[in-house]
């Protein structure tokens, strides 16, 4: 029966190890997420998905003359649900990527703002791709 008594132990120092407790305590509580972060994304997803719906509405009150029921029964479509879904997902991951949910990323304030502007920004042009690729014409640029 082998056993591995005879190999050679690999036991080599973690490089970790080499770098001072305090900045390692740093660095890795700076990776953590910010308090209530999961909460905070799906406020702001839930606020970009309303602040569609109500373009969508507001803009076409005059094609409701039979009611709300009967106008959005017209623009329900698959393609317009996976739209939807689309900027469900893509917002918080366009917040997550610009480092809005990590402590680090939001300690300076100038930093902070930089980002969310990015990020608002980002997240605006993947909501224009709803009305470029949505057939209803329910929102119309310009």
């Amino acid at each position: 029966m082998a056993t591995l008594e005879g190999l050679p132990s690999f036991d080599f120092p973690p490089i970790i190890a080499s770098v001072p407790r305090e900045r390692r305590e740093k660095a890795i509580a700076d990776r953590r997420p910010i308090a209530a972060g999961k909460l905070i994304a799906a406020l702001e997803t839930s606020v970009a998905l309303a602040t569609l719906a109500g373009v969508l509405i507001f803009g076409n009150l005059h094609a409701m003359p039979q009611g709300l029921d009967n106008f959005l029964s017209m623009r329900i479509t698959l393609r317009n649900v996976l739209l939807l879904a689309t900027l469900a997902a893509g917002w918080p991951l366009i917040f997550r990527l610009c480092g809005l949910y990590t402590l680090a990323s939001v300690r300076h304030p100038w930093s902070e703002r930089l980002r969310v502007c990015a990020a608002c920004s980002l997240g605006s042009m993947l909501a224009l791709v709803i009305p470029a690729l949505s057939k209803g014409g329910g929102i119309k640029p310009g």
